[in-house]
């Protein structure tokens, strides 16, 4: 059991990385997706359908990373008595996770909102920054999630 300890936290921390990774090709490719009409692009209305089903997934994955930190948080402070008391890195792990964790609960809210845009029809081929705002947003914490990964994981 001590073992499964030791494992978990590497483990669930892998599991969120490659989800969050997910979540970013996911974004990435659906953003493209949504490229104005012509040669090489898909029709608007199924570039839409794409979108909005690769919304509802990267909104999924958010979701489950949230649910993953909250579960390694109820592991790191019950089995393993990591608290923001215990010392400096129990403050730099709630801080640096805990703040990344509220900017993917920002970013889901965000996303969730331009599903619902999504759905609605207020998007368009040359009118469509708050989707690409929101996207940029998403992108920006994937690659801080990349840092946080190396920097409070690994090292």
């Amino acid at each position: 059991m001590r073992r499964l300890g030791v494992l978990l936290p590497a483990a669930l921390a892998i599991y969120g990385a490659y989800v969050m990774w997910n979540a970013l090709a996911r974004m990435t490719y659906y953003n493209y997706a949504r490229g104005a009409p012509g040669p090489g692009f898909l029709p608007f209305w199924l570039a839409l359908g794409l979108i909005i089903l690769g919304l509802i997934l990267t909104i999924a994955l958010g979701l489950i990373f949230i649910s993953l930190q909250a579960f390694e948080y109820a592991h790191a402070y019950s089995a393993m008595n990591l608290k923001l008391t215990t010392g400096i890195y129990g403050t730099t792990f709630f801080m640096l996770t805990g703040f990344h964790g509220f900017h993917v609960t920002m970013g889901a809210i965000m996303l969730t909102v331009i599903l619902i845009r999504c759905m609605a029809g207020h998007f368009r081929p040359d009118r469509h920054f708050a989707f690409e705002a929101v996207s940029w947003y998403w992108h920006f914490v994937d690659v801080v999630w990349l840092a946080l990964f190396i920097f409070v994981y690994w090292i």
